[in-house]
């Protein structure tokens, strides 16, 4: 791995004499800083009880260090990697180089933290000799370092990942912003990890997965792994493919399956015994939990004009030129997305009883989904005859969410938020009945209405240019 000719560039510019041993004095003495000030405290004899519980202390003090280090500095150092390439003029020399797109991806997550992991390391040794000395059991030991490290790779990893998808053109983050952020986390941090410490319970508390009692921290730590291999993916296809859209169709319904199925493992056992107590709750919380990725999937999913054009090649010749194009769009991917999801969260609705509640909200929530994507199918495909046509969209979409919910306040009237998807999570439990959902419906099928005729216009006329292009090639 350290052949890799990535992490041998790094490798030489944080392993500077200059740079090395300032910082690795700045660390140094901070950890002696930190053990001066607790041994002298322990020696006036007014504080700790006993020497378990000052090693205890510094074992509460290094577990701060090493988040700061982890999960602040190291995806600090991934989240500009390209702004720094293009500022520094050498994004295109990296994008040439020829290594794979893990290669690449290793390179610069291991490459760009050499010497914050070396710190790291030489601290989690003192951190785990401290645990042992402060009388910490092995099994809280085990939890807590699963934990340090897939959130580490999970918060590189997005971090990189975040800094593929916007290229901009400025360096890095402050270091004062930096400092303050770390001033303000470290008071919440130390009374988190104080209190996991001291009681201890949080490694004995067990939750259900499937048929099985798993500690919480195990699960914790494998649902981030599985996010950190999402993510992971992620990167790999923006170096692979930089001009498409983050998700591909099979790796958009992939998670979406992936995200279902990891959801429904936490009801599983409580679904196999639905009570009359919590089935409301389960029901509720399982709909609308599973619902929460899908618009960020769409959105992450969208095909340009270009790819509308690329997918019906030679299509002239045949019949149904429409449809290819349809089943290819962004709006069939959505339609796609929305029915794994339908039918998981009906399964639910039938297991708990709720069954007329999930017809008359889905029947909302369905129509309310297409108007949103109808807009955001209709700024793909337009794109390219009206450059600011996102801002007309964006607008009409604000004011499909929000003016109701003025509305509702300006004239004392609960039964307009119904009329916006963010009204119907808090006004349905008073507006439930058939009569009170089917007005908003009717009202969503209206606006459905020229939304799809702007749509279907457009995908005939990409038929059209298709037919030209071919027929003069």
């Amino acid at each position: 791995m350290f052949n890799n000719p990535i992490i041998q560039r790094y490798r030489f510019s944080q392993f500077r004499p200059q740079q090395f041993w300032t910082f690795g004095t700045l660390y140094i003495c901070s950890l002696l800083l930190i053990f001066f000030i607790n041994i002298s405290v322990y020696n006036l004899g007014q504080v700790f009880g006993s020497l378990q519980e000052l090693y205890k202390t510094l074992f509460i003090q290094l577990t701060i260090i090493q988040v700061i280090l982890l999960w602040l500095l190291m995806p600090m150092n991934c989240s500009n990697v390209v702004p720094r390439e293009i500022a520094d003029k050498s994004f295109d020399f990296f994008r040439m180089l020829p290594l794979s797109a893990d290669k690449k991806t290793i390179g610069i997550l291991v490459g760009r933290n050499l010497f914050n992991i070396l710190i790291a390391t030489l601290n989690l040794c003192i951190w785990l000799i401290l645990g042992i000395l402060g009388e910490i059991s092995i099994r809280f030991l085990l939890q807590w370092f699963l934990l340090l490290v897939t959130g580490t790779l999970l918060l590189n990893s997005i971090s990189l990942l975040l800094s593929v998808l916007s290229y901009q053109n400025k360096k890095s983050v402050s270091v004062p912003v930096l400092v303050i952020v770390a001033i303000f986390a470290f008071g919440p941090i130390l009374g988190v990890i104080g209190d996991a410490v001291e009681d201890g319970e949080v490694t004995d508390f067990l939750v259900n997965f499937l048929n099985f009692q798993v500690p919480i921290l195990y699960l914790i730590s494998a649902y981030i792994l599985i996010g950190t291999v999402w993510a992971f993916i992620g990167i790999l296809r923006r170096f692979s493919f930089e001009y498409e859209p983050l998700f591909s169709r099979k790796g958009a319904l992939g998670f979406m399956i992936c995200f279902l199925f990891l959801v429904y493992a936490l009801y599983h056992k409580y679904l196999l015994n639905v009570e009359n107590d919590n089935a409301n709750f389960l029901f509720y919380s399982f709909y609308f939990i599973t619902s929460l990725p899908l618009l960020g999937i769409c959105l992450l999913s969208i095909r340009s004009f270009d790819k509308y054009i690329e997918t019906t090649r030679l299509s002239f010749k045949k019949d149904g030129v429409f449809w290819k194009i349809f089943l290819n769009s962004n709006l069939f991917l959505c339609f796609s997305l929305a029915l794994l999801w339908g039918l998981s969260t009906g399964i639910v609705s039938i297991v708990t009883g709720f069954s007329p509640d999930y017809c008359k909200l889905t029947m909302l929530f369905f129509t309310a989904w297409l108007i949103i994507f109808s807009l955001v199918e209709i700024y793909a495909i337009y794109l390219p005859n009206n450059e600011k046509i996102g801002y007309l969209l964006i607008f009409i979409a604000g004011l499909y969410l929000i003016l109701p919910m003025i509305l509702s306040g300006l004239f004392n009237n609960d039964y307009l938020s119904m009329f916006s998807p963010f009204g119907i999570i808090y006004g349905y439990e008073t507006y439930h009945d058939i009569d009170e959902i089917l007005l908003p419906f009717i009202i969503n099928i209206i606006f459905l209405i020229p939304l799809f005729l702007l749509i279907g216009i457009r995908y005939s006329k990409i038929g059209k240019l298709r037919y030209h292009i071919d027929a003069i090639v």
